[in-house]
């Protein structure tokens, strides 16, 4: 019997101790990480602390709302540069179009949760992220013309 209970306080104590120290690195590794993501080519940069410290659903999808309007910003400025570049009317015909394929291609990927509360989430994501591309494609399309 003593030996069942030792082995008992012993998984606990093992349990209790692998607790901590997952604590430990989380906390070590998050506190040590920026709060700033940069894209892979490193022309855009947004704020994403929030989402280390959304406790809820309605948090994850504030958090993604700011990161949106962040980006929306860097967005604004790539498309002005882009219409001196290439002519505002075409420009304006290729972001119109853009937005469309955004808003299909969001809608298929977030589909199979629709009706459920990370729904939003998923699009705003999806959203965010290939924001984050079409700036990086502006700048690297305009970088490489004549002014």
């Amino acid at each position: 019997m003593r030996n069942l209970v030792s082995r008992a306080e012993r998984a606990v104590l093992g349990s209790v101790s692998l607790v901590i120290l997952l604590v430990a690195v989380y906390s070590s590794s998050s506190s040590a990480a920026s709060n700033i993501t940069t894209s892979t080519n490193g022309s855009v940069t947004y704020n994403n602390a929030c989402e280390r410290t959304a406790i809820s659903q309605i948090a994850l999808d504030d958090c993604l709302a700011s990161e949106l309007t962040q980006l929306d910003a860097q967005l604004s400025a790539a498309l002005a540069k882009e219409g001196h570049v290439f002519g505002a009317e075409l420009a304006l015909a290729a972001q119109s179009q853009w937005k469309k394929f955004v808003s299909a291609d969001c809608k298929m990927y977030a589909n199979p949760n629709k009706g459920g509360t990370i729904y939003p989430f998923l699009l705003e994501k999806c959203q965010r992220n290939l924001t984050v591309t079409r700036i990086e494609e502006i700048k690297q399309d305009t970088a490489s013309q004549p002014q």
